[in-house]
């Protein structure tokens, strides 16, 4: 057998067993509104918005996009980012896994409040001495309310990826 004979012989049994080993694994959404898409681009008409935590069979892998099956035998394509190779936690393991160790710290949840993680940030003066800043209540409770009074849309989102070419539009 020549070199490049055997070279063809080795990718193809390679990419076979590539295949093989991707068949059958398994992963689930793990983003909300996660789009099963007829192609393996962001702009092919969606089969499907699948709810997070829906297994998937993976049938192929191609750059950034998973070839998958539903239970409902339907098949497409799915953006990587929007699945995970595990299953998510459920919402009672989410809750202990966010609180921790909570409990046992001594600090009351209605008792904590954002004014235990305020510090003042440095500032360097006319003279070159830096000093600390230190924002009066009033300041940082007024900058608080305007970072949470600040929403963006899934719609705003998808628009904004799509508009910097990032993650399932970066084609």
């Amino acid at each position: 057998m020549n070199p490049r004979m055997y070279r063809y012989a080795v990718l193809i049994v390679f990419f076979f067993f590539a295949v093989f080993a991707l068949a059958g694994e398994k992963v689930w959404v793990s983003a909300k509104g996660a789009k099963l898409k007829a192609d393996k681009k962001a702009s092919a008409k969606t089969i499907k918005t699948l709810p997070m935590g829906t297994g998937l069979k993976v049938l192929d892998f191609q750059k950034r996009w998973y070839k998958v099956s539903t239970n409902e035998l339907e098949t497409g394509w799915i953006y990587r980012g929007k699945v995970a190779k595990t299953p998510p936690a459920s919402d009672d393991e989410m809750e202990e896994d966010l609180l921790g160790d909570l409990d046992e710290s001594g600090i009351m949840l209605a008792a904590a409040d954002t004014s235990r993680s305020i510090r003042g940030k440095n500032k360097k003066g006319d003279d070159g001495n830096t000093s600390k800043v230190v924002l009066e209540k009033d300041e940082y409770l007024e900058a608080l309310n305007l970072v949470l009074s600040f929403y963006a849309s899934d719609d705003d989102i998808d628009a904004f990826l799509k508009q910097g070419k990032i993650g399932e539009y970066a084609e």
